[in-house]
């Protein structure tokens, strides 16, 4: 499966771009964006969220899932600098 398979098959509609072989970076326009794509993540049953890899604070919130054995996915927001963005990584 292609980092764009996975994004359709999740129902996120975004165009992202590669960062190496291995990473798919899709940058996400603001904050209601970004917790549109949280929803849609959190609630899907494919995903196994890794709650230790994970953190939220004042300033920044990363949370991590799990798709199969192929694939991590990053949801992170840095509320300081106003920057959100999804970052696949195959394992």
């Amino acid at each position: 499966m292609s980092f764009e398979q996975l994004l359709k098959k999740l129902n996120i509609n975004k165009t992202g771009s590669y960062d190496g072989k291995n990473s798919y970076i899709v940058d996400l326009d603001n904050d209601d964006e970004w917790g549109k794509i949280f929803t849609k993540l959190d609630s899907n049953e494919d995903l196994d969220e890794l709650e230790a890899n994970g953190f939220t604070n004042e300033h920044s919130s990363q949370t991590v899932y799990q798709y199969e054995d192929q694939f991590m996915i990053t949801l992170s927001g840095d509320l300081d600098a106003d920057k959100y963005e999804l970052i696949i990584n195959e394992i």
